[in-house]
């Protein structure tokens, strides 16, 4: 989690203020399918399993003992204490559950020592962590636009072409289509007309980014650092 965000962790850990519930409630919901699919790819989980772990980590850690309220600026970046956090809770799980033995192997037993010790600046961790969280909130903001998109048809043809010449070209690795198949395809009039309803396709993007964005900073000066994260992220 970027630097921006401490207002909302201390919030969402403060039981004395009203609005600790809302804020606690945006951090859940932005950051429980990346623990999930943390879990997942780290503990090698079913995603079933991996859902249960962390509703159970939610209840117990998060709700009952409140370890939000520990994480603090000075202890480093709030995605490494929660990591370290949700770690420790998953594999102290797994041996309760005998899903995990010391005597299986030695390589097993050191593996699951080291779960012990995740480093507070663990770069791979830390930037997988990033990478699921960038992600989540894309998915987030096109599910949205799609949605908005999906009530007139005047707005269905931006999502169309949307789709059509840059997030199917990424998601499949393809070359964008060419704007004259674009007027075939969509029933326009030229490739000038095509462009232009692309660029409003990409501000409208824009705008319901920062809208999901804006639900997870506590100022709105705060969303664009958040939007020039997301970039950094998405680059490597």
């Amino acid at each position: 989690m970027p630097p921006t965000r401490w207002s909302a962790v201390a919030r969402a850990g403060d039981r004395s203020l009203d609005a600790w519930v809302h804020d606690l409630e945006v951090l859940v919901r932005l950051y429980r399918p990346v623990l999930v699919r943390h879990l997942v790819s780290r503990f090698r989980m079913s995603p079933d399993r991996a859902e249960d772990t962390v509703q159970a980590f939610l209840v117990e850690k998060v709700l009952v003992q409140n370890v939000v309220r520990q994480a603090t600026p000075q202890r480093g970046r709030f995605r490494s204490f929660i990591l370290t956090v949700l770690d420790h809770f998953a594999t102290s799980r797994l041996r309760a559950q005998g899903a995990l033995k010391r005597r299986a192997t030695e390589r097993d037993a050191a593996r699951l020592d080291d779960l012990h010790e995740t480093p507070q600046g663990g770069a791979s961790v830390s930037d997988a962590f990033d990478a699921l969280w960038a992600r989540q909130v894309l998915a987030r903001a096109l599910a949205l636009m799609r949605e908005e998109c999906a009530r007139t048809k005047e707005r269905q043809i931006l999502w169309d072409l949307l789709e059509a010449r840059t997030l199917g070209p990424v998601l499949n690795n393809a070359a964008p289509l060419p704007y004259d198949e674009l007027v075939t395809r969509f029933g326009l009039r030229s490739p000038a007309e095509a462009s232009n309803l692309l660029v409003t396709a990409k501000r409208m993007f824009a705008r319901t980014l920062r809208r999901v964005v804006r639900e997870t900073v506590s100022e709105g000066r705060e969303v664009e650092s958040e939007i020039r994260e997301l970039k950094r992220i998405l680059s490597k």
